[in-house]
């Protein structure tokens, strides 16, 4: 989980599992509704990033996502491992 100190990870090692798999989102290739689901992402956020793709093509990396005005670099570092190109 994001955030989580090592120290909670320790503590509780014994009662939590640990699924390091990562679900990810192909942020050329998804649709409002795929990336407007995800838990850091919001529909109007998702609605900006896919009209931004359809205008100026494919994002290649994480710099391309932040041409977008309405992202910034905080959120787009929480939400980058959820996303592949």
């Amino acid at each position: 989980v994001y955030g989580i100190e090592p120290e909670v990870l320790e503590k509780n090692a014994k009662i939590l599992v640990i699924n390091s798999e990562v679900k990810t989102i192909n942020i050329n290739n998804c649709d409002v509704q795929a990336l407007g689901s995800h838990s850091y992402c919001n529909f109007r956020t998702a609605k900006v990033i896919i009209n931004f793709r359809n205008q100026h093509g494919v994002f290649e990396s994480l710099d391309d996502l932040l041409k977008i005005r309405t992202i910034d670099k905080e959120w787009l570092d929480k939400i980058s491992p959820y996303l592949n190109y």
